[in-house]
């Protein structure tokens, strides 16, 4: 907060503060406090150098949480199919998955299966027992942007690309996660069906080794 004379701001920038204030407060985070403009620049750096850090929530265009990813999925609607209920019968592929996430050496895991056999749901309870990496999810009908490295937060991370054959940007996104682990640890899941494997083993071959795959 800064004490700035009322008098001296116009009816509709004090409308937009006095709503800014609530909002603020509402929010859930924790706000800070200056006292002068050179505070202020300070507490600004610092909020944007947190942002970015935690890969700018909020303002994503390519990635999401696996709960917004899932979110419509979650309606009380009823559904023949859904992600809450329980898994059966994927014990191996579960444990295959689990060993690829303990892997110091492996970068890349690629799931394959025919459409509708159950990759998403076999993901979703992959992610669900993730406990010690961040994990984000491609968005569907994402576009790829230049800043795309700046979504990702610091600190070991989890990418899944679910249904990764129909992204045009793919080689970007393994170009991305190869460059990512210079700096942090980063792992890329892809699921994708039959068809759509040639491809990404075409291009896992040029961009990693056999043992990080």
């Amino acid at each position: 907060s800064f004490a700035i004379p009322i008098r001296s701001i116009r009816p509709a920038k004090k409308k937009a503060l006095d709503d800014f204030k609530p909002a603020v407060t509402s929010a859930n985070i924790t706000p800070a406090y200056f006292d002068s403009p050179d505070r202020l620049q300070v507490e600004v750096m610092a909020a944007m150098a947190k942002w970015n850090a935690e890969g700018r929530p909020g303002a994503r265009i390519l990635f999401t949480t696996p709960r917004e990813f899932f979110a419509p999925f979650e309606s009380g609607a009823p559904r023949l199919f859904d992600f809450k209920q329980t898994l059966r019968g994927r014990d191996a592929q579960l444990q295959a998955l689990d060993a690829f996430l303990g892997d110091p050496t492996a970068i890349v895991g690629v799931l394959t299966g025919r459409g509708g056999i159950g990759k998403s749901k076999l993901l979703h309870d992959c992610v669900q027992r993730v406990n010690n990496r961040k994990v984000l999810y491609v968005m569907e009908d994402a576009e790829w942007h230049p800043e795309a490295a700046k979504e990702i937060p610091a600190g070991d991370m989890l990418i899944v690309a679910d249904d990764a054959h129909r992204f045009d940007f793919l080689d970007r996104l393994m170009m991305l996660v190869r460059n990512l682990n210079q700096r942090q640890k980063v792992k890329l899941l892809l699921g994708t069906r039959p068809s759509g494997s040639g491809r990404i083993d075409a291009s896992l071959s040029v961009k990693f080794d056999a043992a990080e795959v």
